[in-house]
Order: C-alpha cells, then sequence, then structure tokens
C-alpha cells in the first residue's frame, strides 16, 4: 500500500507540475520570461523546483550573510539538455569511463573505444554526465555553491593574499612576470598584483580571474601550458592567461595564440589585463555573471543560448568554484555577504540527476543465458545477498540495458529486462551477448519532443538522448513492454543508436499545410537556424541532422554567398537555414475541409470549433456562411483560423465563434491560453469568453482544461467537439 500510495502522490504532484507551468512546451516563448528574484526561501514552490528548498535552508542557516537569487530561466529541462547535447565535441570531459562517456557512433572508434577529443584523455560526456552537472541541486552545499557565486567585482572583499592562496602550488605564486620568465621588459608586479589590479578595473571578481587562468592554464606539476609559455614556434612572445580563442580540436593553443596575437597580447599582464576585459564585457556584462551560466549558457541576454560557453570542460564550474571556497575558507571569510545566483528549470526530474559510475556503461541489447544453467537467479539489487525476483535458464533471451565493466561485491553485473517487464540484475558470467531481436522494420517519426531511453520505463532507465519533433528512426520491436503508464517501442536512429520511446511520441507520417517537410542533410553537425539571411546573424537554435523541418519559403535570399530558405521547426521557431542542407520529404498538403471540426449552435447562438478550424471548413460546414473579425470586418482568407471572438453571419443570424482552448482570442492554443485560464482561475483576470477555456468540452473551466492544452501542445492529448 505504501508503494502504491508513493505513485498516486508522485502522479500529483506531476499533475500539479504540469498544471503550473506556462511555458514548458514552446522554447520560443520561454526564453522570454527570464527572471531572477530574491526570494524568501519558504516561498520556494517545492511542486515546480522540487529539491531547491531544503538545500538552500541549510547553506542559509550556516551563514546567515548569504543571499540567494533565484534565476528562473522559463526553459523546459528536456530543452535544455538536449541543446546540450546537440553538437558533440562542444562539451569534453576528462580522466573518466563507463557510464560518464558517450556512446553515440560520432563520439567512438572504429573499435569501440571512446573518441579522444582533446589531449589525450578527453572524451564526449554522456547525457547522464551533462545532466548531473547541469542540475544545479547536485551542488547546492558548502563547498561547492561558488560556481554559482555572482562575480561582478564586490567592494572590500578582495586581497592579495586571497589571489596567492588560490595561486598556490603554480608557477605565479609569489613571483612575477620579470622574474619568472626572466624578461626584464616585463612587469615587477606579482602575478596576485597584476590580477587584483585587473579586477578592480574590470569589476570582475580577482578571485574569478585567478581561479579560471589556474583552470585554464596551469597544468601538472604547476608549470604553464604553452598558452602561457611565450616560447610556441611562429608565437613566441605572446600570451593567452584565459586561453581565449583556444576552441576545442586539433590546434587549439595556435588558435588562442593567435587571438593574443591579434589582440596585442606580448606580455603576461598584457594577456591577463587583456583576458579580464573579454571575460567582463562578453560574459559577465551579458548575464553569464556566474561560472555556472559561464559554462552552461541559459541566459537570454548573451542573445546565444547554449553556444557562447566558455570552455568545454563541463566540470570546469565545480573544479574552480571548489577553488574559490578552499581560499575563503583559509582566508576565513566564508561569512561575508555572498550573493548566489541559483538557476531554476521548468518540469525538472523530481530527484536531482545522479552522478555516472565508472563501473557500467548504457547499452540496449540482447543477451541469451548459456546453455547449461538452470535457475539463475535475477537480483534486485547488484549483490548476492539482494532479494532474488526472478528466475532463468539456459536459452533465455534478456534485454540487457547496462553492461558491467567492474566487479561489485565479488561479480560483475548487467541490468536487463526480463520479458514480463521486470527489470533487476545478473551476473554476467552466465551471459552472452546475441544479435539484436527485431520483430518489426516500420518507419516513424518524433511527434514531441522527447527521450530515448536505454529501457522501457521511465523509472529504472537511462536517458540516452532527447530527440527532437520530426525526426526519421524506425520501429524493430513494437509496443512489448508496458511500464510506468505507457506503452515502449524499441526504435534505431539513422546513425544506429537504438533505445526506447513511449509509443504515443511516433507516428507514421507527418503533413504540413504550411509548406514543404525538408530533412536536414548537413555532414555532422546540426543546422542552424538563423534570425535573419547571413552566416553573421543570430542563430535561434539548432535542427539536428536528418531531423524534419517544413519550408515555407524556398531561396529567399542570397547572403554571404549563400542561398538561404525560410524554414519553421516542428517547436514552431520561425528562421532562415542554408538551402543546401535541406532535402526535400514530402510537398505541402492542401487542406481539405473539415466540416466535423465544427457545431453549429443554433438554440445559443454559439459556434463550436477546434484548434485547427478555418474559415474555409466553416463555409464547407454551412455555404451561406460569413465570418468577421472583431472589428466586424469579413475575413476574405479563408484558410486563415478560426478565433474565439469571431462573429459569423448565417442567413443574416449572427453567432459567436468559441475555439476550445482559444481563451485569448487569437486564434492559436498556446502558452499564452495556459496563463489566461489561471489568472481566471485565480480571479485576477476573467475569460471574456468563458467557454473558450473549456479545453475538455466538460461544460467547466478548471485545472483539467489546463492539462489537456499542456498535453495537446506535447502531441499526446486532442482538442475535440
Amino acid at each position: 500500500m505504501r508503494k502504491k500510495a508513493s505513485i498516486f502522490m508522485k502522479n500529483i504532484a506531476i499533475v500539479l507540475v504540469l498544471i503550473l507551468i506556462m511555458s514548458i512546451m514552446l522554447p520560443i516563448i520561454s526564453y522570454g520570461s527570464q527572471y531572477r528574484e530574491n526570494t524568501n526561501l519558504d516561498n520556494i514552490d517545492e511542486s515546480r523546483y522540487p529539491g531547491y528548498k531544503a538545500l538552500l535552508k541549510n547553506l542559509k542557516a550556516a551563514h546567515s550573510s548569504w543571499n540567494f537569487t533565484l534565476f528562473y530561466t522559463g526553459l523546459n529541462w528536456n530543452d535544455v539538455i538536449y541543446n546540450e547535447m546537440l553538437n558533440h565535441g562542444d562539451n569534453l570531459i576528462e580522466g573518466k569511463s563507463g557510464a560518464w562517456l558517450c556512446t553515440e557512433a560520432s563520439c567512438l572508434n572504429d573499435d569501440g573505444t571512446p573518441r579522444v577529443y582533446e589531449g589525450s584523455d578527453w572524451h564526449c560526456p554522456s547525457i547522464k554526465a551533462i545532466s548531473y552537472y547541469i542540475d544545479p541541486r547536485n551542488f547546492l552545499y558548502e563547498n561547492q555553491i561558488f560556481q554559482f557565486e555572482r562575480l561582478s567585482y564586490t567592494d572590500d572583499l578582495y586581497t592579495e593574499t586571497g589571489i596567492e592562496k588560490i595561486l598556490a602550488g603554480t608557477f605565479m605564486a609569489n613571483t612575477s612576470p620579470r622574474s619568472y620568465y626572466n624578461n626584464a621588459n616585463y612587469t615587477d608586479s606579482t602575478f596576485a598584483q597584476i590580477i587584483n589590479e585587473a579586477g578592480i578595473t574590470k569589476r570582475v571578481s580577482p578571485y574569478h580571474l585567478a581561479a579560471r587562468i589556474r583552470q585554464e592554464i596551469v597544468i601538472q606539476g604547476g608549470g604553464p601550458s604553452n598558452s602561457a609559455t611565450g616560447n610556441v614556434d611562429g608565437y613566441k612572445g605572446l600570451y593567452n592567461f584565459f586561453n581565449i580563442g583556444a576552441s576545442t580540436g586539433q590546434g587549439a593553443i595556435t588558435r588562442g595564440l593567435k587571438y593574443a596575437n591579434d589582440h596585442g597580447w606580448t606580455s603576461p599582464e598584457a594577456a591577463i589585463k587583456g583576458g579580464a576585459e573579454i571575460i567582463a564585457s562578453s560574459y559577465i556584462s551579458k548575464g553569464q555573471d556566474t561560472l555556472y551560466l559561464e559554462k552552461f549558457n541559459v541566459s537570454q541576454e548573451s542573445g546565444s543560448l547554449y553556444r557562447h560557453q566558455y570552455q568545454a570542460n563541463i566540470q570546469a564550474a565545480e573544479s574552480e568554484g571548489k577553488s574559490i571556497y578552499r581560499s575563503y575558507n583559509s582566508l576565513g571569510v566564508l561569512d561575508n555577504n555572498y550573493n548566489f545566483i541559483i538557476p531554476v528549470y521548468e518540469n525538472m526530474p523530481y530527484y536531482p540527476c545522479a552522478m555516472p559510475t565508472t563501473v557500467s556503461r548504457i547499452v540496449t541489447d540482447n543477451i541469451i543465458i548459456k546453455s547449461g544453467h538452470t535457475d539463475i537467479n535475477i537480483r534486485k539489487d547488484k549483490t548476492t545477498n539482494s532479494e532474488a525476483i526472478a528466475k532463468v535458464n539456459g536459452g533465455d533471451i534478456l534485454l540487457r540495458i547496462e553492461q558491467g565493466l567492474e566487479q561489485v561485491n565479488g561479480y560483475v553485473w548487467d541490468k536487463v529486462v526480463l520479458p514480463n517487464g521486470t527489470i533487476g540484475y545478473i551476473s554476467n558470467q552466465f551471459v552472452e551477448k546475441i544479435n539484436d531481436v527485431i520483430t518489426c522494420n516500420e518507419v516513424a517519426y518524433t511527434n514531441a519532443i522527447t527521450n530515448l531511453r536505454n529501457g522501457p520505463g521511465s523509472s529504472q532507465t537511462e536517458i540516452v538522448k532527447n530527440i527532437a519533433i520530426g525526426e526519421q528512426l524506425t520501429i524493430i520491436d513494437k509496443a512489448k513492454y508496458t511500464l510506468d503508464g505507457y506503452t515502449w517501442d524499441r526504435v534505431k536512429l539513422p546513425d544506429g543508436v537504438q533505445g526506447y520511446i513511449i509509443s504515443v511520441a511516433l507516428v507514421n507520417e507527418i503533413k504540413s499545410y504550411e509548406g514543404d517537410i525538408v530533412k536536414v542533410i548537413t555532414q555532422n553537425y546540426p543546422l542552424s537556424l538563423r534570425e535573419e539571411p547571413g552566416t553573421d546573424k543570430n542563430i535561434l537554435c539548432k535542427i539536428p541532422k536528418g531531423a524534419l523541418a517544413i519550408r515555407l519559403e524556398e531561396n529567399v535570399s542570397n547572403a554571404n554567398g549563400v542561398q538561404w530558405s525560410k524554414v519553421k521547426t516542428f517547436d514552431g521557431v520561425v528562421g532562415y537555414a542554408s538551402s543546401e542542407y535541406l532535402q526535400l520529404v514530402k510537398k505541402k498538403e492542401e487542406p481539405k475541409p473539415n466540416t466535423d471540426m465544427i457545431a453549429i449552435d443554433a438554440e445559443n447562438k454559439i459556434i463550436k470549433c477546434e484548434p485547427t478550424a478555418k474559415v474555409s471548413d466553416l463555409i464547407a460546414k454551412s455555404e451561406n456562411a460569413i465570418a468577421k473579425d472583431k472589428d466586424g470586418n469579413k475575413i476574405e482568407d479563408s484558410t486563415k483560423l478560426l478565433a474565439t471572438g469571431n462573429k459569423v453571419l448565417i442567413d443574416e443570424v449572427e453567432y459567436v465563434v468559441i475555439k476550445l482552448g482559444d481563451a485569448d482570442g487569437d486564434g492559436t492554443i498556446d502558452s499564452s491560453d495556459l496563463l489566461k485560464i489561471v489568472k481566471h482561475l485565480k480571479g485576477i483576470k476573467l475569460i471574456e469568453i468563458e467557454k473558450s477555456g473549456d479545453a475538455n468540452n466538460d461544460g467547466m473551466v478548471d485545472s483539467a482544461d489546463l492539462l489537456r492544452i499542456v498535453k495537446y501542445l506535447k502531441g499526446t492529448a486532442t482538442i475535440t467537439i
């Protein structure tokens, strides 16, 4: 009974989240809703942002002088993870293995080993690793909180002694550029003094500058990397203490030193002060004013969400934050008045994202129990002392979703799914891998942003990647499992990656009445959708290779030597993309009138209609109908959507249009309708035509209508008359 009650309460919490969130559906809408607020910690909404309140209150109890600003990003959690994982190689992690590393084909060598992106041990991180480092709740502890410290300069907080503590053990500790480089042309001021002066002048925390330099250019043993030796062939006498311009990949140091040359950084002092200026003007002044936000750019102020990130290393913010903490602690200034900016996201997982492990790796494959074995236990956990939840025998075929790499409690354990959906662990000495079990070969498309998981179910599986709307894939095993309230299909992506997706997120075809459906055919990277034609224009979002989009207009401009087409994503983002990388999949379809989506109530003089109803559908329903806008003007364009509040004349009798869900009367169903209904329910501002808020057509306007609209926008429910 306790388990059932827990599931019930969890479902209630999920519903509350769906009801309260106004902008979880379309990223382009949620961007504009960002704001920061110095919040009373008791007022944090636990139903929307679970786990934050207790962690922050613990910190406040220990340090009463600390202040916490919640940064309401307005961004949906899955959208954030999806965009951070989009460009493989833009994010890197060092010295990790197992579930820490990405297993997509582009991130593996031919022999299946992880591809090295930098140095000898920098790899592309897995979605689980990305999720762990992006989830702020994992770092709301005293020794990790400083990655959220506001980096603008705070008077009377910093000392040269504090800077020296951060530089301790490096080539910069207690010395000057003149002394270290043995160059009389360089300043005799210590590195700590230079950094302190740069912080004061540029209004940036000098502790941040010192920690960032240490992170970027100090190598094992404390010496400088080639970015700061001043002795690289072709770039002698040039320095880049912050590795600015040194993007990832082969030749990164050279690119950084070329940047130094272009900016006249011909001495360590010039490089430190010049780099501080770049950090101040390009990051801190643009809303990326914490270590966390410099790494994970979720600030709309920067104008380039998920891009414009200072470094590739996903561990950098945590590492630098710990360095700052150690310095503050040793100086005895932990109880100063610090301001921490803590991001919160919409629709976050209920529990903080777990740290990946090196003892196993995420897989989706089939295994068979070796012949000769009988009554082999499937256990609840990775130990022989754990409960045996099932037994298997030689010849039994199982789905494996984690492959053990190291011994745990004396055995190497694989995580498996039985045919009845039971999930548990088996010692891998009893199993061997076989070819994939394929029962169908059905082309399908996603109709919502959704998660690809390594197995069926959402409670005991891992997210392999986020899938955009309109991506083509192949179903290879259909509806074999029903878990956590959904049936699950096993699918294969064009790049060979496999996993499970809920069946309701898949459709057999995608239609468009707005324009041609096209597929992105870039080589490796996703396609940039820009605000205007031109390679120098602002990037609105990225469309993954292989994903579908709607081409509204073809070859509308030739800018920067590129032909541009006007494109709309299935998320509703409209922009311009290079025509070269758009391949026609399906021509635009002409809509056929659908009279079933319109109901004429002669007694009450109202016309109810569904979200996609147009004037042409009304005319097909009643050929004498004349639709008028809110100003009383006849609507001449028959393809125009009907909207709540439109007037219709039928045989000289006037009717009022009520479009279910269109509470704001603009003809479309989106997050603004959700907000309108919430205000109506709270009594803040009533809906002008109340029945338009009745999205489920049950005669009432209540929270159930909010839930129906959310599901409609996600493509998991319909709004019908």
